[in-house]
């Protein structure tokens, strides 16, 4: 399975990105997560682990952006994310999907390790907190 998903820090949600998407359902397991958090009307934070991420079809790239694009025409809940990457592969599909469609809320890029996030996830909903707690690589705004 390409993402798995860790709701022990509800609000906020780990999802670890591992390997590469093999499917289209690899995608939609992913996106369908994203939209039953939405669903329940409760603000929440995405933090991704890219860390284990492999060479990922640019065809999911453009797929994320539509999807993105099409989240925009409802009410979202997500507040921020925080993208752990450890590689400039993840950094230029990123970059990719977010030039096609800006993102819905500010995302955050560092290569700090998931455990030093976790170590500061009490701080992180307070955006000036967020970029003395971790080591911001890029943000990308809505």
């Amino acid at each position: 399975m390409f993402a798995t998903f860790d709701n022990t820090y509800a609000p906020y949600y780990i999802i670890k990105l591992k390997g590469i998407i093999k499917n289209d359902d690899d995608f939609y397991n992913f996106t369908n997560y994203w939209i039953n958090l939405n669903n329940k009307k409760e603000s929440f934070i995405f933090i991704f682990d890219t860390t284990q991420v492999g060479l990922i079809n640019l065809k999911y790239s453009f797929m994320m952006a539509l999807f993105i694009k099409k989240l925009k025409k409802n009410n979202n809940y997500l507040l921020k994310s925080i993208i752990i990457i450890n590689n400039n592969f993840v950094k230029s599909l990123l970059d990719l999907i977010f030039y096609i469609e800006k993102p819905i809320a500010t995302v955050y890029l560092t290569k700090d390790t998931l455990n030093s996030v976790i170590i500061n996830i009490d701080k992180l909903l307070n955006q000036n907190d967020l970029i003395t707690k971790i080591n911001v690589l890029k943000i990308f705004n809505k």
